[in-house]
């Protein structure tokens, strides 16, 4: 296996530019789907969406927790979970070694980097040795391949998060990448296949979450990093979208953070939302956790958020009670393909029944005049949902939207990181993913192998 110097000596190693090394199945094409967030995260452009799926937690050759990422290509049937394809550093395939810890697929961010109209896939590996490392896989007609690795510097830990966005509005997506103590850019050349890091650089804002999209309406993408600030307290600060890029002046930090965000048009008026997810019931938080929403307009971000729900808000289906951890993971689509945004919220330690903490989410719908408090409540063995609902599973710990049969309907994408997993503190397990039609089909789900920790995040 080959290796790579570091980011700042602008060093990287280039892998199977001949070919896909990580191939779809040669579906047939389908139309596209009409999102109102983020561009499609189709790898192989057959006009299906894709799903990658971080698996930080995998043994692989040996190594415990050298992390792998699940990528499973759409269809007109939808994903098959059987022709999934794992991804990791172990042979020629991906520069590097799996290295036990190096937790490769914590963090995993999709776009078109390259603007070759097929999206690219970029994992990070924040323990691949004390400087972390970002690779990235670029997409072609059979799927991913060309892998690029990129190291951090000293023990900065690059890769704790990713997140694709146009920052100087040129039309094609940067890579930010944060570590333990700064956020970093890269970006491609249209049709390369090298990814350079750019001269900004944010020291001192390490992002354990990204989130990125154009709140002002002017064309360049805004950047969210979120963390906690001198004493814990959940602060998020907000880079707006320059050609300065992470060097602007015009940045501005919130002491209203939180452990999961998504960014979108919730109310159709051209400006792009942020929704923050906030469980915990520290700093003042309410009984159960909440979200809070900041809608966009000409301004930006505004001094504080819009709106804030908890499970006592309206018609959100059941009750606030300590620690269901509502929030703790948030996602932006269309479930019912009526051209309104609906909202997924996990709620990682939701009761069920008489289990204690398996967890739920909760879709709140859109309407024509925005997002409402009518919802759907989602748990295992309920409504069709396949599984048994056990203490920690975590369902809920991860969201996400893609539309993998193109009907024009999102499918809704769930993580239970707890899986078949240990009943003691952090209660990760093997981990499973359940997707969830939009059109009513079959539930589908995906188990994850020992210790996996399946379903950590979605690159959607």
């Amino acid at each position: 296996m080959r290796r790579v110097g570091a980011v700042s000596s602008a060093v990287a190693v280039l892998v199977g530019l001949a070919g896909a090394l990580f191939p779809g199945a040669g579906h047939a094409t389908g139309g596209a789907s009409p999102r109102m967030t983020d561009s499609v995260v189709d790898f192989d452009g057959d006009g299906f969406e894709d799903l990658a799926v971080g698996a930080p937690g995998a043994t692989v050759a040996g190594q415990a927790a050298a992390g792998l990422v699940s990528v499973t290509y759409g269809s007109a049937l939808g994903l098959d979970p059987a022709a999934s394809v794992r991804i990791s550093q172990d042979g020629p395939e991906v520069p590097g070694d799996p290295l036990a810890t190096a937790r490769f697929g914590a963090a995993v961010a999709s776009g078109d980097f390259n603007s070759d109209g097929f999206t690219d896939l970029a994992v990070g590996a924040l323990n691949d040795t004390d400087t972390g490392s970002v690779t990235m896989l670029f997409g072609s007609a059979t799927g991913l391949g060309g892998a690029v690795r990129m190291t951090g510097s000293g023990d900065e830990h690059l890769g704790v998060a990713l997140v694709a966005a146009d920052m100087d509005g040129n039309g094609r997506p940067e890579l930010v990448a944060s570590s333990y103590t700064r956020l970093v850019r890269f970006t491609v050349v249209r049709g390369g296949y090298i990814p350079v890091q750019t001269k900004d650089v944010a020291e001192g804002y390490d992002g354990s979450v990204l989130a990125a999209g154009d709140m002002n309406g002017d064309g360049r993408e805004d950047l969210f990093s979120f963390y906690s600030a001198v004493g814990g307290t959940p602060t998020f600060t907000y880079f707006p979208g320059s050609r300065s890029g992470l060097a602007t002046t015009s940045f501005v930090s919130h002491y209203e953070g939180g452990v999961a965000a998504a960014v979108g048009d919730l109310d159709k008026d051209g400006y792009a939302d942020l929704v923050v997810g906030r469980p915990t019931e520290v700093f003042s938080n309410p009984l159960g956790g909440e979200i809070s929403i900041w809608y966009g307009s000409r301004q930006g971000l505004g001094n504080a958020p819009s709106t804030r729900l908890t499970q006592d808000s309206g018609e959100i289906p059941d009750v606030a009670e300590e620690q269901d951890y509502f929030g703790s993971a948030v996602a932006i689509g269309d479930m019912n393909g009526d051209s309104h945004a609906d909202l997924a919220v996990g709620a990682q330690y939701e009761g069920v029944g008489d289990v204690a903490r398996p967890g739920a989410v909760t879709v709140l719908l859109g309407g024509v005049d925005g997002l409402t408090t009518n919802g759907v409540w989602y748990a295992q063995n309920e409504a069709g949902i396949p599984g048994t609902p056990a203490s920690y599973d975590q369902f809920g710990w991860a969201t996400g939207f893609g539309d993998f049969d193109s009907d024009g309907r999102d499918d809704l994408v769930i993580g239970a990181v707890g899986e078949n997993g240990t009943q003691s503190y952090p209660y990760y397990g093997d981990g499973a993913v359940t997707i969830l039609p939009g059109t009513g089909h079959d539930a589908i789900v995906m188990p994850g192998g020992p210790g996996d920790r399946l379903g950590w995040l979605f690159g959607l």
